[in-house]
């Protein structure tokens, strides 16, 4: 389920210079590539966000939200207005704080925290959609790598832990991101601790 940033990129731009995706993107855009005055990029989209309850549909990326550093560079859950963008994988990470309610106040590192993220969270679904587009869903344990379930993880491997789609998605500018967890009505106790969700578009 892991891929490295340069297969991510190399993916992307593998994708998005097949001829049957070429001629969905504009003719300048297709000219600047072909002359190569256009070049691919690897761009990581993302929302952190606290999690206020662990139960029912959350909506994660809502409308509302706007630019602000290091809590998410979607303006509103969408693409910048110049953006081509090969979805080729999503990473989902959590954390968690005792005290601080800011989302900037955590780390975001399953493999740091694999130990207390919550089982209601692990056995959650996420839903993930390019406006009305099904994208993704997948139970959130997907995103945990089986090396951390088993308590041996490299401390750089975290970065690499993305679930890679079978088939890489156009996303065109002004996309729309929408993001749901669907969390189970149990009896399964949550600890008390402020919880935090990222998750990252690459």
């Amino acid at each position: 389920m892991q891929q490295s940033k340069n297969s991510i990129l190399e993916a992307g731009a593998k994708f998005l210079s097949d001829p049957k995706i070429l001629g969905r993107l504009p003719q300048e855009i297709q000219n600047g590539i072909a002359s190569g005055k256009k070049e691919f990029a690897l761009a990581e989209f993302y929302t952190r966000k606290k999690l206020t309850g662990l139960a029912g549909i959350v909506d994660f990326i809502k409308d509302a939200d706007v630019l602000k550093a290091g809590v998410t560079n979607l303006d509103r859950g969408r693409l910048p207005i110049d953006v081509y963008m090969a979805l080729v994988s999503v990473q989902v990470n959590y954390a968690y704080h005792a005290s601080s309610t800011e989302v900037t106040a955590a780390v975001y590192a399953n493999s740091d925290v694999n130990a207390v993220i919550p089982i209601r969270i692990k056995n959650s679904e996420i839903r993930i959609k390019n406006g009305n587009r099904p994208l993704l869903e997948v139970r959130t344990q997907k995103f945990i790598s089986n090396n951390v379930l088993s308590g041996s993880y490299a401390a750089t491997a975290n970065e690499e832990n993305s679930l890679v789609l079978p088939q890489p998605k156009l996303l065109l500018p002004k996309s729309l991101l929408k993001v749901e967890f669907e969390f189970a009505d149990d009896a399964v106790a949550v600890p008390a601790n402020n919880h935090f969700m990222e998750v990252v578009f690459m």
